[in-house]
C-alpha cells in the first residue's frame, strides 16, 4: 500500500485512524510515510532487483484481479446501483 492509500482506507474506518495523523506545519501524513518507507527500504537491501520486481508484478496483478471481481460483483449485486458513466459496447 502507499501512503495515500492508506489514508483513504483510514479516513473509510478500514483502517486505524492514527494513520491519519499529520505532521504540524505541513499536513503530511507522516505515519503512512514512514511504514512505506520502512517497508521499500527493508525490501531494497535484502532482496535481488529481479525478486523485487516479480513481487511488484504479482502484487500488481493481485490488485487488478481484485478490482475487476469486485467491480463483476456489484454488478451483480447492486445493477440498480448509479453509475456516472457509461462504456459503449457499439
Amino acid at each position: 500500500l502507499t501512503s495515500y492509500e492508506m489514508v483513504g482506507m483510514a479516513r473509510e474506518g478500514m483502517l486505524p485512524s492514527f494513520l491519519l495523523r499529520k505532521l504540524p506545519g505541513f499536513e503530511t501524513p507522516y505515519i503512512p510515510v514512514l511504514l512505506s518507507y520502512t517497508v521499500v527500504l527493508t525490501l531494497s537491501l535484502n532482496a535481488p532487483f529481479e525478486q523485487i520486481l516479480a513481487l511488484d508484478n504479482l502484487l500488481y496483478s493481485a490488485q487488478l484481479l481484485l478490482e475487476i471481481a469486485a467491480l463483476i460483483t456489484l454488478r451483480i449485486k447492486r445493477p440498480g446501483l448509479h453509475r456516472p458513466f457509461r462504456i459503449p459496447l457499439e
